[in-house]
């Protein structure tokens, strides 16, 4: 089976405010606030937002800021790709963390007001999982929680270098036991779910809301399937386009 590269991908689609920061030393820093909140109707008709995230977007390149600094569409909802960070910082002599999207490509307006919030991930294991029985399990759910390290490589003049991001998925479901179960510390996974942030006995969190686990068989499996279907859908096409032009 080929080697997997790390995969840390983050596609959001929501309401942008862009966001213009002057720093102490004059230097202006673009930045944007985006919200993957979900509003529902209730019976009277009126909506409601059920659940608010807020992502702080913090542009790599020119024009990935410049697509913040002008984004001015009549609708302001906004799609989004990048890269997830806890970035650890001191102020005023405290350890504090602050969650970013990093984004590389520009932004562009959404042809949808569908909220998109998803995350893909894929790395080792820095620890076993930790499964945490609940005291009454008709109230609250099971929490399983996996610890992983993805590698980031890129060269650093003519040496190559290593970044390490790490982050922590949650699960809140019996369903994926039985494949936690046989994982351990170093293993290689896949994990798609949603980015989250709150609070649990006064500390701040952020999670991955885990919705599928795969293992590096089904990834790979998966990733197989999607190149031929990728061929066939060209293939199709061409077909199509071929029998359209001919007379």
């Amino acid at each position: 089976m080929a080697r997997l590269k790390s995969l840390n991908e983050v596609e959001l689609v929501g309401y942008l405010k862009p966001k213009d920061i002057v720093l102490p030393s004059g230097k202006e820093l673009i930045l944007g606030a985006l919200s993957t909140s979900l509003r529902e109707q209730n019976n009277a008709g009126e909506w409601e937002t059920k659940i608010e995230e807020w992502h702080t977007l913090v542009p790599k390149t020119t024009k990935a800021a410049d697509s913040i600094r002008f984004f001015t569409p009549p609708v302001p909802v906004a799609r989004v790709k990048g890269r997830f960070r806890r970035r650890r910082y001191e102020k005023n002599g405290a350890v504090r963390y602050a969650n970013e999207i990093l984004v590389f490509d520009p932004i562009t307006p959404s042809g949808t007001t569908a909220r998109v919030n998803r995350i893909t991930l894929r790395g080792n294991l820095g620890k076993d999982p930790s499964v945490i029985f609940p005291k009454d399990p008709e109230i609250d759910p099971v929490e399983i929680r996996l610890l992983l390290a993805i590698d980031r490589h890129y060269r650093l003049g003519e040496k190559w270098d290593k970044e390490t991001t790490w982050l922590e998925v949650l699960f809140l479901t019996e369903i994926v036991l039985p494949k936690v179960r046989g994982l351990k510390k170093g293993d290689r996974i896949k994990v798609e779910g949603t980015l989250t942030y709150f609070k649990k006995d006064e500390q701040q969190f952020v999670e991955i809301l885990g919705l599928k686990l795969l293992t590096p068989e089904e990834d790979q499996a998966a990733e197989m399937e999607k190149e031929e279907q990728e061929l066939n859908d060209s293939w199709a096409s061409e077909s199509s386009y071929s029998a359209a032009t001919t007379f």
